[in-house]
């Protein structure tokens, strides 16, 4: 074999070797490792603001504590279902060490020998296994490993509530008693027209056409840690126009007004 053939050869050997390597250290790292990749690169592009706050705290609180020393090539489904069922059973207090972080005088729970019992919801239970199966399908789609074990492990289902909502007598004590206040066309509006607290509150008049009677929701108020930022619905079907009884109309031009006069009046001072 020619000299040029052996180098070109020993080239591609070397490559597929790193290569190799590079594969084989990323598929020794831990979930969390995967956690962290997958929350910082990934999930921003996918996630609503609040949502990718409350999996980063999923994460860092009971993910990474309880898999840290598992190696990504060895997790199985038996490893998700433990975990699972030992978060479903733990107290999210002695999990975190929440009770040890307050002052002495303030420890009620497993700080003082005495745990308070709480358990994870069903919901919270399922958010950490959406957390988790996101994260390693991503691994999944970069052919780290050939199987997203978590996507094989169950959650359990959340049971609804039935809703209850407000009789007419019930409505008509709450908007008498709105009535007074300076807000008192926001709860009309919540009242009459079905819309979510954060649609109301992502409104501005530029949504709302007070002459044709209607207004359009495109947006919602949204608090993420302790920002409050605008974000856009759930779902594409959210973004919708709704018409206005002739009540909430005529609550939105008194409101208006009401902000005109204490624009002025802001001015002069």
């Amino acid at each position: 074999m020619r000299g040029g053939a052996v180098r070109d050869l020993w080239h591609a050997w070397a490559g597929e070797y790193l290569r190799g390597a590079a594969r084989l250290q990323l598929v020794s790292t831990p979930p969390p490792a995967r956690l962290t990749y997958w929350l910082a690169a990934i999930a921003p592009n996918r996630l609503k603001p609040a949502t990718l706050s409350s999996y980063e705290g999923l994460s860092r609180l009971y993910i990474r504590p309880a898999l840290g020393t598992k190696r990504l090539n060895r997790l199985s489904p038996t490893d998700v279902r433990r975990f699972l069922a030992d978060f479903k059973a733990g107290c999210p207090c002695c999990m975190r060490g929440a009770d040890a972080a307050r002052a002495k005088e303030d420890r009620t729970c497993c700080a003082v020998g005495r745990c308070c019992a709480r358990r994870p919801s069903a919901r919270t239970v399922q958010y950490v296994h959406a957390v988790l199966r996101s994260a390693l399908q991503q691994a999944v789609r970069e052919e780290l490993v050939a199987r997203n074990v978590a996507r094989i492990v169950e959650t359990p289902t959340v049971k609804r509530d039935e809703v209850h909502p407000l009789d007419s007598a019930e409505v008509r004590m709450l908007l008498k008693t709105a009535r007074p206040h300076r807000l008192y066309a926001l709860w009309l509006l919540l009242i009459s027209t079905g819309l979510r607290r954060g649609e109301v509150l992502g409104l501005t008049w530029s949504d709302v056409d007070l002459v044709g009677g209607q207004l359009r929701v495109r947006r919602n108020l949204q608090r993420n840690r302790r920002e409050l930022i605008f974000g856009t619905p759930k779902t594409a079907r959210s973004i919708r126009t709704v018409s206005l009884p002739k009540r909430c109309v005529d609550a939105l031009l008194a409101h208006q007004k009401q902000q005109e006069t204490a624009r002025k009046v802001a001015g002069e001072k």
